[in-house]
């Protein structure tokens, strides 16, 4: 799901959900909590952002998960059956995610696209957090990967 700025992924399997997203700012967290509801989620069941957290305590956030993170240091992964997520590496914020046997890499910036690229591009699919170039595309050729589509704040381009 995309609007504006604010973007979030919601992973499923087996009646369980996680949520990852791009923003913290208390607007995402009202789109996600009401993203929630619209799935049947009670609870995530956990919660990262890719956009650290307000100095004030938000309970919007704390509300939709346990945990929430707003930074995975190396090393660390988030995870609950079937449901897992880990950093690409130490120099990125790519991400390396599974839902039940699916395995998905989410490259928000061109400096994770780089990371994955030096890693032997893995997984099943890709999700781009920015409109790739002709050259990236190729790169992607034959593989299930989302970006966002040029000049729109709503639309999606699935390869």
């Amino acid at each position: 799901m995309r609007q504006a700025p604010r973007q979030w992924l919601v992973l499923r399997h087996q009646g369980r959900a996680a949520l990852v997203s791009l923003k913290a700012d208390p607007s995402s967290c009202s789109r996600a909590a009401q993203l929630a509801q619209g799935l049947g989620v009670a609870r995530f069941d956990w919660l990262l952002l890719l956009d650290p957290l307000p100095q004030e305590p938000n309970s919007c956030w704390s509300g939709l998960a346990h945990p929430t993170v707003d930074q995975l240091v190396p090393g660390q992964q988030l995870q609950s059956p079937g449901l897992a997520v880990r950093r690409l590496s130490t120099d990125s914020r790519g991400l390396a995610l599974r839902a039940g046997r699916q395995r998905w890499w989410v490259l928000p910036d061109r400096q994770a696209w780089w990371s994955w690229l030096r890693q032997g591009r893995g997984g099943d699919a890709v999700w781009l957090g920015f409109v790739p170039s002709a050259r990236e595309v190729q790169i992607l050729h034959g593989r299930r990967a989302w970006w966002p589509t040029a000049g729109s704040t709503s639309g999606w381009h699935q390869s």
